[in-house]
């Protein structure tokens, strides 16, 4: 039966789409998609049976309106992630835990995918442009690859933007852990949140955003809008990659840059990945106290070096020693959280800078250790 739906697709769906695109102008919403997509299968498979036909019926329509096989994912919110690693396997992470997921589709299928989500925010997505990084409706991080550059693929990676919980127990913290964050958040100290791939380093940082009192403007700079806060002085600003024509870029460097205008309190840097990274030591080390980033990092002791890597990515002339100290100087605490294989992400220490009487030195603060295992 599987079969028999995947080739009707193939010959149905330029026909469906075409007939959707000619007649857009005349379209009352859904039922009027449903009418074409209903019609041509009648049309072109009338030999099938009723159950054969309402199957691909359904999963027509998923394809012309929706995301195709990944609708019942991306609907399901106990997932947080979904790995396509080709037309026959799947992974999702769920809360944390990993597991495989039976498919059956083809490779043409998704790219058509990969396609109409990319032409949404105006990228391509075919041999010559084989990489694209789009957001779905939701705020879902989709990244697609395809031949030449993918050997078993396409490949597709949603990130999903989920509804995330503020408590700070979420991360297992001790007394002593929680006792420090809320006070840093209240002495506006400048925290970097550190850790590895889906370690909850952006939960953290929402987390740590609810502390900050409700007097105080928040501007926000990010590459896909994640951070959620019901603070009423919130202003969120987004990087745009630049369209199919190669134009338009905005980058996370340049919103940093206009932050600094806005008469910021505090200014949240989702995750640093480039050259932002100068921005933002220029930003700490210029009265900007209180502000809050992540980066990626495998333990405290990285951190300083990995910005001050990041920072070179800007092109500007300046020694990495330099950079080193700026880091040292800008940044007050580091909080490097960790993902267990049980799936629960811990808050695993807190490291204080310490650049008193000359010296540059990381020093863990937080000594009672978490029990969670």
């Amino acid at each position: 039966m599987s079969n028999l739906i995947s080739d009707a697709k193939k010959t149905l769906h330029e026909r469906v789409v075409s007939r959707v695109q000619n007649h857009q102008n005349d379209l009352d919403g859904q039922m009027s998609i449903r009418d074409i997509v209903k019609s041509e299968i009648d049309l072109g498979f009338p030999l099938l049976d009723k159950k054969a036909s309402e199957l691909l019926y359904e999963s027509m329509m998923s394809d012309v309106s929706g995301y195709g096989l990944l609708d019942i994912y991306i609907g399901d919110e106990t997932i947080n992630e979904i790995m396509i690693n080709s037309p026959t396997k799947m992974f999702i992470d769920r809360k944390g835990k990993i597991d495989e997921v039976a498919i059956e589709t083809t490779s043409d299928e998704l790219i058509r995918i990969i396609q109409k989500i990319a032409a949404g925010v105006g990228a391509r997505f075919d041999t010559a442009s084989p990489i694209v990084d789009a957001w779905l409706d939701n705020g879902s991080r989709f990244h697609g690859v395809m031949a030449p550059i993918a050997a078993d693929g396409p490949y597709l990676t949603i990130r999903k933007f989920i509804e995330q919980s503020l408590d700070l127990d979420q991360f297992y913290p001790t007394r002593i852990q929680k006792e420090i964050l809320i006070d840093a958040i209240k002495k506006s100290k400048n925290i970097v949140v550190a850790g590895g791939t889906s370690s909850g380093k952006t939960t953290l940082l929402n987390t740590l955003i609810h502390l900050i009192p409700s007097s105080e403007r928040i501007v926000s700079i990010e590459e896909t809008a994640e951070l959620a806060t019901s603070h009423e002085h919130f202003v969120r600003l987004i990087a745009r990659t630049s369209n199919s024509e190669g134009v338009g870029t905005i980058t996370m460097g340049d919103l940093v840059k206009a932050s600094m205008r806005m008469r910021p309190d505090r200014i949240i840097v989702g995750e640093v990945r480039s050259g932002e990274a100068l921005d933002l030591l220029q930003a700490l080390n210029t009265g900007h106290d209180g502000s809050l980033c992540s980066v990626h990092a495998n333990g405290p002791n990285e951190v300083i070096q990995r910005i001050a890597t990041l920072a070179l990515f800007s092109g500007a002339q300046i020694p990495f020693e330099a950079l080193v100290t700026q880091v040292y100087f800008g940044v007050d605490l580091i909080v490097y959280v960790k993902r267990l294989n049980n799936g629960n992400r811990i808050i695993e220490s807190i490291s204080q800078i310490n650049r008193d009487n000359g010296k540059r030195e990381i020093i863990q603060i937080d000594i009672e250790k978490t029990n969670v295992g």
